[in-house]
């Protein structure tokens, strides 16, 4: 590495096991779960490094075992032409399979889906508008993962599918087809990755969905201070820079164990550590100046919730107490009643956006946005 490049990366997912702060365990659950066919429902809120862990999980497998991924994101999907789409897409970006290319293009050529080989990816879709003729070729689609195992060096294959949750919306019952279709493909593992908590358990805990109980459940928490604190140090130190102690725990109490807000306070530090140590000063300033590049990002997340959703938010984070259905409590924070805060908690939990659990205090799941709402919102 070289001296004074910052070493800490935020705002996009990491590939390198290296940049992947911990989650040794995850990975090595995941890994073992893909060798012996497991399929997987991986939970976590947004910006805690699930994509991340996917992808460093599938460098991983091709390197070690030759198990190639394909890996689709399901995000902005709204119809089953959207699906097959990106499942289109996904094949040809597919890691793991350059010798196969070939082959992979003709059977998408047969099914109606034309892309191009080499350089930018290009589909143009011939699926057209009758919603019998998509679900065809979305099931037909749905078959090629087991036809590239079988032509793969290992005879396996990891098929991820990121933002899993958007599913649940879609007409048609696109994870009816998918089930169908994945519960006879033995060599292929499945990952599915969610960051809506509400979506994820509607599809795999609802006796009436056809993924109820398909597989095992994962969750991602924040992560342990010791080795958070240790990989700090070390990027300040392979960066030539050097951190003081009191400043990395001012880092980590900042953070509180989130993923993205750590590396970006980190990365803020180093910047601004223009002696060569960051001290509990350069911190502080680190903090302001995260807050300063994501203000109108948290603007916009507390104008896209409903008065109520926000007036409880709000209440969190500058009087967070476990007891919040007391009168003169809800009447300080604006919330309308006692229905209310269950309904707007519950909303809140659901989205991600607030940690809930019974008997604790309910915690803003972005440690950055409730400082930023307890010291610069004012009103």
């Amino acid at each position: 590495m070289n001296v004074h490049q910052n070493p800490f990366l935020y705002g996009r997912p990491v590939s390198e096991e290296i940049n992947l702060v911990d989650r040794v365990q995850e990975l090595s659950e995941l890994e073992s779960q893909v060798r012996s066919g497991q399929s997987t429902m991986l939970y976590a809120p947004r910006r805690y490094g699930k994509t991340s862990l996917g992808r460093v999980l599938s460098a991983r497998l091709l390197e070690q075992s030759n198990i190639p991924t394909v890996y689709v994101d399901l995000w902005g999907a709204t119809s089953i032409t959207d699906i097959a789409a990106l499942m289109g897409r996904a094949y040809a970006e597919a890691s793991g399979i350059e010798r196969m290319k070939r082959y992979l293009m003709d059977v998408l050529r047969a099914i109606g889906v034309s892309i191009s080989i080499g350089g930018a990816v290009a589909i143009t879709r011939t699926l057209r508008d009758r919603a019998g003729e998509n679900r065809a070729v979305l099931r037909e689609l749905l078959e090629v993962p087991r036809q590239i195992a079988s032509r793969s060096p290992s005879g396996k294959l990891l098929l991820v599918l990121d933002e899993f949750g958007e599913l649940f919306h879609i007409p048609g019952e696109p994870d009816a087809l998918m089930r169908s279709a994945f519960q006879s493909s033995p060599e292929v593992s499945f990952l599915f990755m969610g960051s809506k908590r509400s979506l994820m358990d509607a599809l795999f805990t609802d006796r009436n969905r056809p993924f109820y109980n398909f597989g095992r459940r994962m969750e991602l928490g924040r992560l342990p201070y010791e080795e958070l604190g240790e990989f700090i140090e070390r990027g300040f130190r392979e960066g030539g820079r050097d951190i003081i102690a009191e400043a990395v725990d001012l880092i980590l109490s900042l953070s509180e164990g989130h993923p993205f807000r750590s590396q970006q306070l980190a990365f803020h530090a180093f910047r601004l550590a223009q002696e060569g140590t960051a001290d509990e000063e350069v911190v502080l300033s680190a903090k302001d100046a995260a807050m300063d590049e994501t203000e109108a990002e948290f603007r916009a997340i507390l104008d896209g919730m409903t008065p109520a959703r926000r007036a409880v938010y709000l209440a969190v984070c500058r009087e967070p107490i476990a007891e919040m259905h007391s009168r003169e409590y809800m009447r300080r924070h604006g919330v309308k009643g006692s229905g209310s805060l269950n309904s707007a908690l519950q909303s809140l939990a659901d989205s991600g956006d607030l940690e809930v659990r019974r008997g604790a205090v309910p915690k803003p799941t972005d440690p950055l946005l409730d400082i930023w709402v307890r010291e610069r919102l004012r009103g």
